[in-house]
């Protein structure tokens, strides 16, 4: 055979072959279209829009920090292990991935590519990032993962020992939220120089949270920027300086306050005229704080919370300061078992929000809060107290009964004239969802309580009245 026709069959050849070569490819290509195509009428879910997928898995995202577990088993992660198209989708939404969950590098110690890998799907977002590091943890470790994401972090909790040796950032520029915390031990409080970032170098820094740091230890923190200020374990004399320093602040937030062993001197007083909301919400020895401050613009206010506890010691200091900002005050929130005296509400004539939070500690478990406080709000033998309420609360409750005397104050309250406001809503709020903690020791059976609601056709004649009524939890209302 001539040497061109062996050319030309060669050439013949090789077409066939690769006429062969494409056969697979394209019967994978039919294969892969028809399960899709069963994917559609097995799961109609998959005919929605990507936009709407995408709105979905939002809502199923863990937007707190202080998730103690990196799991196949929450989002984003669970989201990426269910389908093809849906590991997909998920892996192109940067926001899913911009929160990356509580960091415990005693469990986790050489986590640091998978924090790159997770974190590089966020894209160019601004991230969040909480670490905890135990007591014998390297250091650098922090060190180095705080420096790595510093031009990108929005939030930033650190849970350490010591930020003593650590090497300051030369600047965060979105950072917003910092929380620093020394939960290895609350009695050892952080103190020295911690020198976090250069000076101005956290310029939209807003929102500081402290546990067991004092204040005065953070070198070039930009005090005058902040608007809101929490402060946990920090001893009152060391509170009343930050105060003193944070002048900006519109929020102030204080819980377990050490003891000191002498009182403050008379200079560290504050005079705050641009805090409309403060929050007491440990023990009774934080109300200490209360003589040292004058707040001429507060608008809200909470006392305690479900594990406070009414004494009558803090009668001295609740009082007094009930009285100084009651031509302001517009929401009050009481979590104390027993609930504290009437006298507290007398002087609160602008009151247009009270919501009363039962106590853990308390030894009655329903939700009625059946106390002087209650009979007081009966507008038929008691109309001067709280003339301008608007908003009735009743939260963390066991039940959801409503019994006759409550029924009673709030139709007595339905109506308005010259002198009273009319009572427009009434929240009563179940009990939220149960611990571990609970869980394990069995007492549980309250948290998860729900009563047959009684009183139902008079709690729709209010509602007729024009009574917003929820009853439920804080998101889904019940009522009927």
């Amino acid at each position: 055979m001539q040497t061109h026709e062996l050319r030309k069959r060669l050439e013949a050849l090789d077409s066939e072959i690769s006429k062969l070569d494409t056969v697979p490819e394209d019967l994978e290509a039919q294969r892969d279209a028809i399960l899709d195509e069963l994917d559609l009428v097995t799961y109609p879910v998959l005919t929605l829009a990507p936009e709407v997928t995408t709105e979905i898995f939002m809502w199923c995202k863990v937007n707190s920090l202080h998730s103690r577990s990196i799991s196949l088993y929450f989002t984003p992660f669970l989201l990426t292990r269910i389908c093809r198209a849906w590991r997909s989708l998920a892996l192109s939404i940067p926001a899913l991935w911009d929160s990356f969950p509580d960091l415990h590098l005693e469990y986790y110690p050489d986590v640091e590519e998978s924090v790159d890998e997770w974190l590089t799907r966020a894209g160019t977002r601004p991230i969040s990032l909480a670490l905890c590091a135990p007591p014998d943890a390297e250091a650098p470790v922090v060190e180095r993962m705080v420096h790595k994401y510093a031009a990108r972090l929005k939030h930033l909790r650190l849970d350490v020992p010591s930020l003593e040796d650590f090497k300051a950032v030369p600047a965060f520029p979105v950072l917003s939220q910092l929380v620093i915390s020394n939960l290895d031990d609350m009695d050892d409080i952080l103190t020295g120089e911690n020198n976090l970032f250069d000076a101005d170098g956290a310029p939209a820094l807003d929102h500081l949270s402290l546990t067991s740091v004092l204040p005065i230890s953070l070198i070039n923190m930009p005090w005058k920027q902040l608007t809101k200020l929490s402060l946990c374990f920090v001893p009152l004399t060391h509170t009343l300086t930050a105060l003193q320093s944070a002048t900006g602040l519109v929020e102030f937030n204080r819980r377990f306050s050490p003891e000191e062993e002498e009182e403050p001197d008379t200079s560290l007083s504050v005079r705050h005229t641009l805090i409309t909301s403060f929050a007491l919400t440990g023990r009774d020895e934080d109300h200490d704080i209360l003589p040292w401050l004058t707040l001429p613009r507060l608008e809200r206010m909470q006392l305690g919370g479900i594990d406070g506890e009414y004494e009558d010691t803090l009668d001295s200091n609740v009082s007094p300061f009930l009285e100084r900002v009651s031509s302001t005050l517009t929401t009050l929130v009481l979590g104390m078992a027993p609930t504290p005296p009437v006298e507290w509400l007398l002087p609160l004539t602008e009151l247009t929000t009270l919501e009363l939070v039962r106590s853990n500690r308390s030894v009655w478990r329903g939700p009625q809060f059946t106390t002087d406080v209650i009979r007081a709000l009966d507008r038929r033998t008691s109309p001067d107290v709280l003339p301008k309420l608007q908003t009735f609360v009743l939260s963390n409750c066991g039940s959801d009964r409503v019994d006759d005397e409550l029924l009673g104050v709030l139709g007595s309250r339905c109506d308005e004239d010259g002198a009273h406001a009319r009572l427009e809503s009434f929240r009563l709020i179940w009990t939220a969802p149960i611990t571990g903690d609970e869980f394990r020791l069995g007492d549980y059976s309250d948290s998860v309580l729900r009563l047959p609601l009684i009183n139902v056709l008079p709690l729709r004649a209010l509602a007729a009245r024009g009574l917003r009524i929820h009853i439920g939890t804080d998101d889904v209302n019940n009522f009927y």
